[in-house]
């Protein structure tokens, strides 16, 4: 904290927020400081973060000086806390990957500009970073409010949803957009194959494998014979990561999914609070440009790749089993069950 005084004087020391010192004439003076932002500051540099909150909650901390610190520092997620202007909040929760609070502030903007003004672009944006991070819920929201309808058709395809494709089609009937009917037409053949979007990261995958095979044609010249094995060598594992990590990071038993989600918040949060101590979550670091494989890798020991496999495969064949009659619900429970 820095204040100016109209006479020098010479400081010996400082006790919390007072500041003993001198004067001209060497009489000892106590003045009142102010070391908030000092301290939070301090705080912020040696990663004590339980402290940083404790002040951000009981501080008057406050003005464009400190969400600009934190901003060049790069804690958007603790300036977010500072700020209550909807354009600044959204910026900053995109920043730090909030998608709940970059999407409330995306409403209030809505509100404020109107459906059809700027507003449509910080969808667009939201709807980027929530691609980016897999969820394909606030993806799909953020494209119906942009109107962004190609972009829709192509969600719709990914996930495999033909019941709301059939609904695009006939949005492009009504609109009597002929290539919006051709397109969702020609997806609708497609939906049939789609692939898992959980982690979202199928094309992200399918780019990285174009730049690994033209970096080795480079290397060798455009040898195919030596090109080949590398090539297999660095992606098919990270392409079969990709197929697992879709299927087996997501319980379709709602009670394993609320394990999982518990244990991910927990690895978040102790990662956050000592960050030397936790590793990160390892879907996180996929995010972040992370090898899949070696997310694989982390999940696996964890065990988590493992129970979940088990728990969908299980799912899927009593689903089977009950869906083709093989086994019916007699509304009882045999001893052998009841003992098991």
């Amino acid at each position: 904290t820095i204040r100016t005084l109209d006479n020098p004087i010479y400081a010996t020391r400082i006790v919390k927020d007072s500041l003993f010192c001198l004067d001209r004439e060497a009489r000892s003076r106590v003045i009142s400081i102010d070391t908030t932002e000092a301290r939070f500051k301090l705080a912020l540099a040696n990663k004590k973060y339980g402290q940083v909150m404790h002040m951000v909650k009981h501080s008057r901390l406050c003005g464009r000086a400190i969400v600009a610190y934190l901003q060049s520092k790069g804690f958007p997620e603790v300036a977010l806390h500072f700020v209550r202007d909807p354009q600044t909040r959204f910026r900053l929760a995109l920043a730090c990957g909030n998608i709940e609070a970059a999407m409330e502030s995306a409403f209030s903007l809505e509100q404020q500009q109107g459906a059809d003004g700027k507003s449509r672009d910080v969808w667009g944006e939201l709807g980027s970073e929530a691609l980016r991070q897999g969820n394909h819920q606030v993806v799909e929201m953020s494209y119906q409010r942009k109107k962004d309808f190609d972009r829709l058709s192509f969600l719709y395809m990914l996930t495999g949803d033909n019941e709301k494709l059939r609904k695009m089609l006939k949005i492009s009937n009504m609109r009597n957009d002929i290539m919006g009917r051709y397109h969702n037409a020609l997806l609708l053949g497609d939906a049939a194959h789609a692939t898992s979007p959980q982690i979202g990261q199928g094309m992200n995958t399918a780019l990285a494998d174009a730049a690994v095979l033209n970096a080795l044609l480079d290397e060798s010249k455009d040898n195919w014979e030596a090109v080949l094995p590398k090539f297999s060598e660095q992606r098919v594992k990270e392409g079969n990561a990709l197929t697992d990590l879709s299927f087996y990071t997501f319980s379709l038993s709602p009670a394993m999914q609320v394990k999982l989600m518990f244990g991910q918040m927990l690895r978040r949060k102790l990662h956050f609070l000592l960050p030397s101590v936790f590793d990160n979550d390892p879907m996180d670091e996929v995010a972040r440009g992370g090898k899949l494989s070696e997310a694989y890798h982390r999940m696996s020991e964890l065990g988590i790749i493992q129970k979940v496999r088990l728990a969908n495969d299980s799912v899927i064949r009593d689903h089977f089993e009950r869906n083709v009659g093989m086994v019916r619900d007699s509304g009882k429970r045999s001893f052998t069950k009841k003992v098991v």
